[in-house]
């Protein structure tokens, strides 16, 4: 296994080691609550870790993404999707970030390929076309 120098949020090198590329999901949500757990449990089998910002909500998305992952962030929606996704990055330590909104799903035979792909260094194939185009 190969050690892997990383930096983690507050810019100080840290040594890890790794057989394969991990993961980072990462989503912006706000009120979300509808849909959520059908996109979390979608993939949460094939990432890492999984970084959830909320800008706000009122419903019970906070409840459903607690269930899911710790590492949930609340950030004030500042009128910027590129600030929340920017937002979410930097709490992400992840080799690959996988980007999502929460109306959208992994199918379930694109997965394992996901994993594989990351691993194989060609993510420009990794998915079906519904996910690249963010359907």
């Amino acid at each position: 296994m190969a050690k892997k120098k990383k930096r983690n949020h507050n810019n100080m090198q840290i040594a890890r080691t790794k057989t394969s590329p991990t993961i980072s999901a990462c989503m912006i949500v706000k009120n979300e609550e509808a849909c959520l757990s059908r996109c979390l449990d979608s993939v949460k089998d094939f990432v890492d870790e999984i970084i959830i910002v909320d800008t706000g909500s009122t419903d019970r998305t906070v409840e459903i993404a607690r269930r899911y992952t710790d590492k949930l962030y609340f950030h004030p929606w500042e009128d910027s999707f590129s600030k929340a996704r920017n937002q979410a990055l930097a709490y992400a330590s992840g080799d690959w970030i996988f980007q999502l909104d929460a109306d959208e799903e992994l199918f379930a035979e694109d997965g394992p390929r996901l994993r594989e792909v990351i691993r194989k260094g060609k993510a420009e194939n990794c998915c079906s076309p519904a996910i690249r185009a963010g359907i």
